[in-house]
């Protein structure tokens, strides 16, 4: 488990995809965060919406950070996080290594283990319909 935790995670130093996905999260917290805060703040009438202003001032200080990140997470993490899982699982279906991965059965350390999960039964089938046509596309 950790071997296969730490491949993955080697997989995603290596990729571009996650750094660009958290910096566009990033920009659209910023963006949509604080600088149309800001735009609405300064288009806002001091005289006559003084407790508007001072409302969306409190939001745009420093110890007001944490709740407009918090915030932005439910209206853009939920589209960037599956943005960012099909970037990085994309190129497993692409590479056709999603049959290889879904059909692999117990390591022998595992083949008499008795834990459910292990072995052929109760877990998954051993294969999968798309890794058994893969099977027999392939000479030899």
């Amino acid at each position: 488990m950790i071997n296969a935790f730490a491949a993955e995670a080697l997989q995603l130093r290596k990729r571009l995809a996650p750094i660009i996905i958290g910096g566009s999260w990033l920009v659209m917290v910023v963006g949509f965060g604080f600088a149309v805060p800001y735009i609405v703040y300064a288009a806002l009438d001091p005289v006559t919406q003084a407790a508007e202003r001072a409302q969306l001032l409190g939001s745009l200080l420093p110890s007001a950070v944490h709740h407009a990140a918090a915030g932005s997470y439910p209206l853009f993490g939920g589209a960037v996080m599956l943005i960012l899982g099909v970037l990085i699982t994309g190129s497993e279906y692409r590479w056709r290594t999603w049959p290889a991965r879904l059909s692999q059965g117990p390591t022998r350390t595992h083949r008499g283990s008795d834990a459910p999960g292990h072995g052929r039964a109760g877990g998954f089938p051993p294969a999968t319909p798309g890794a058994v046509r893969e099977r027999r596309r392939r000479p030899g």
